[in-house]
């Protein structure tokens, strides 16, 4: 995130030490002119702010900054601004993308050459955090399959770019085997 912060000597002396103070991590970069500095009644000093959102600021769909401005006066006394607060909205994007593959295991019954009654499809579900978001809750159902073995544990929390893998098997009947699939 980047934006543009300014302050004004709005008084009448001029200021020494003009400074501003950032919280959250913010870094100020290219100030105008150079912090420290000193600024005459109606003067301004400007700086880019930037900041890389963390996980957290992405999940909760905002960050907030605050700064203000510090100085002192001709009589050495402190002067404090008053601060100013942005929000930055992060647009949150949950998604979840799914495989599945199925391999048929024919070793169950004899003979091992075709498939019978009673032989397994055997299958691994794949579901992916593709989202910018962390997804709590998340459960994969199969009733075909019925229970699942799945890691990590479901319902599991997923961030985004990580995976939920689930495996489980299904028995064939004839009516399997007669259709084909």
């Amino acid at each position: 995130l980047t934006w543009t912060v300014t302050t004004t000597n709005s008084g009448n002396v001029t200021l020494t030490g003009v400074n501003f103070t950032e919280v959250a991590g913010v870094t100020l970069s290219a100030c105008t002119p150079t912090l420290p500095t000193t600024l005459a009644p109606g003067a301004s000093a400007t700086c880019t702010a930037s900041y890389t959102t963390t996980q957290a600021d992405a999940d909760a769909g905002l960050f907030t900054n605050s700064v203000f401005a510090t100085g002192t006066d001709p009589a050495a006394g402190p002067v404090t601004s008053n601060t100013a607060t942005a929000t930055v909205t992060i647009a949150k994007s949950a998604a979840l993308t799914q495989t599945k593959v199925g391999v048929l295991d024919m070793t169950v019954v004899a003979p091992t050459t075709r498939a019978d009654v009673g032989d397994k499809s055997h299958y691994t579900i794949t579901v992916t955090n593709t989202g910018n978001v962390t997804l709590t809750g998340v459960t994969v159902v199969d009733p075909l399959l019925g229970a699942l073995v799945c890691a990590p544990v479901q319902p599991g929390t997923l961030l985004p770019g990580a995976s939920m893998v689930c495996t489980g098997s299904y028995t064939l009947t004839q009516g399997d085997i007669n259709a084909g699939t």
